[in-house]
């Protein structure tokens, strides 16, 4: 799904019981609604996960940086800042904080495409890598710490031409393929 609204119909029509639901759609709602307009429609999707799968948590992943408007930008912040104070003491909602794309070191214009509104790979990677931090706090998982700054797989990768993250989905793929998983776009 791209928008909350379209969120909410997944949510409604699935047919399976999810242990986690990521939810990455704000940026996209900020084009079409205000702040609280946003904050309305992702507590209904919230609401309904949580009716739904009662052992279900959910993660909310939030706005990622654009530079295609001003207005939408603003809106974006205030967005991430409703929804960390709505959700700061909810134990089945997880923030998943995505300002380090806005206040990191690497430059914006970097995390994004010529459009200023889609992430760029690099951007793409630092999504992720903030979903995949939230998925494994949720579930519990302990995120070993590297010593140094790249893996031997991404020397790897590095050696073949081929971006890690690439790599390492393309393994994942052909695992769950195996496993006949299916996923959905939310973002």
């Amino acid at each position: 799904a791209y928008t909350l609204d379209e969120a909410y119909e997944v949510i409604s029509t699935a047919q399976c019981s999810p242990d986690v639901v990521i939810i990455h759609s704000l940026t996209n709602d900020v084009k079409n609604n205000n702040p609280n307009e946003c904050m309305d429609k992702l507590q209904m999707v919230v609401e309904s996960i949580s009716s739904k799968w009662k052992e279900a948590k959910t993660i909310v992943s939030l706005t990622t940086p654009r530079l295609d408007n001003r207005l939408h930008r603003l809106n974006s912040e205030i967005i991430d800042g409703l929804v960390k104070r709505k959700y700061l003491d909810n134990k089945d909602v997880y923030v998943s904080d995505n300002s380090n794309m806005w206040h990191g070191q690497v430059s914006i214009q970097q995390l994004l495409n010529e459009d200023k509104f889609h992430l760029s790979e690099r951007g793409t990677s630092m999504l992720a890598s903030n979903i995949k931090n939230a998925l494994h706090t949720v579930l519990g998982i302990k995120v070993q710490q590297r010593n140094n700054r790249y893996s031997r797989s991404t020397d790897r990768a590095r050696q073949q031409n081929r971006p890690q993250h690439r790599q390492s989905f393309n393994n994942y793929h052909d695992h769950n393929e195996q496993n006949r998983v299916k996923f959905k776009r939310t973002g």
